[in-house]
């Protein structure tokens, strides 16, 4: 639960780069398996999920904004919690800035900045949001290719990402609940495809979601993973087809099928020519 002291919780917003910062680990399991995870980052984050959609603009752009400037700055906060090599931290990390980036209403697409008398403020308010729901959103691109990468196989239904990185209500007993018909587990980065690939994120008609894969989709910043994830997403579009999963393409295994050779030409005067 969340401490009910007002200043206990100023106090927590105020040492946030320390605490986003601190990777000491303890360990949360037993002496004979022992778990070591960064515990007072995983509380901070677990602390700012619980707060997200009342985080100011300034523990904003503390958060995601670039640290420091010149040859000594630091990467932002977000992408500390998001590199870290604990797969807990990655998966709470991600889970906050998906919240965030959908739900926060700083980002909202109504936000006023049409007020006459502060055209200045409000073009400058315009770019900053911009620009931190632009880092959010590499940030939750760049989880595309986290290296946990359990449940990429799977079939694409019963997917993680509404429950997980959305529901404020499901908590983390979706978790636990392993048992008998449960959702098999999803790795990180298949809970980030899971989120991309929902309706309300990405286009489900093949010419929007192309379109999407160009644009909202691409940043310098993650170009040598957006081959692999591009491709992944436009094709996840053909699991909503009807028959899927019940239709074979093949009615063998392709290690059974004979392969013959196609020999094509390459000469000009044989290639089909174009209308006049």
């Amino acid at each position: 639960e969340l401490p009910k002291d007002p200043s206990l919780l100023d106090w927590i917003k105020a040492q946030l780069p320390a605490l986003l910062t601190d990777a000491t680990e303890f360990n949360l399991g037993s002496l004979s398996q022992p778990r070591w995870e960064p515990t007072v980052q995983l509380a901070t984050v677990a602390f700012l999920r619980r707060q997200a959609l009342e985080l100011t603009d300034p523990q904003l752009k503390l958060i995601f904004g670039p640290r420091g400037g010149g040859a000594g700055a630091s990467k932002p906060l977000g992408a500390v919690l998001c590199d870290s090599p604990s797969r807990d931290l990655r998966r709470a990390a991600y889970d906050l800035i998906a919240v965030l980036y959908t739900k926060h209403p700083f980002f909202a697409e109504t936000a006023n900045t049409t007020a006459s008398s502060e055209d200045g403020e409000n073009d400058e308010t315009a770019a900053r949001r911009n620009s931190l729901r632009n880092a959010m959103r590499c940030l939750l691109l760049k989880g595309l290719a986290d290296r946990d990468d359990e449940g990429m196989a799977d079939d694409g239904h019963g997917g993680l990402a509404d429950d997980r990185m959305e529901d404020d209500e499901q908590g983390e007993s979706n978790q636990e609940n392993q048992g008998e018909g449960a959702t098999p587990p999803r790795g990180v980065r298949r809970t980030l495809f899971d989120f991309w690939n929902n309706s309300a994120q990405l286009s489900s008609t093949p010419l929007g979601r192309l379109t999407a894969l160009l644009t909202e989709l691409w940043d310098p910043s993650i170009a040598e993973q957006w081959v692999h994830y591009a491709a992944w997403l436009l094709l996840q579009l053909s699991t909503s087809c009807p028959g899927y999963g019940r239709d074979e393409l093949w009615k063998k295994p392709l290690d059974d099928i004979v392969f013959t050779q196609l020999d094509l030409s390459n000469n000009s005067h044989s290639m089909p020519r174009p209308m006049a």
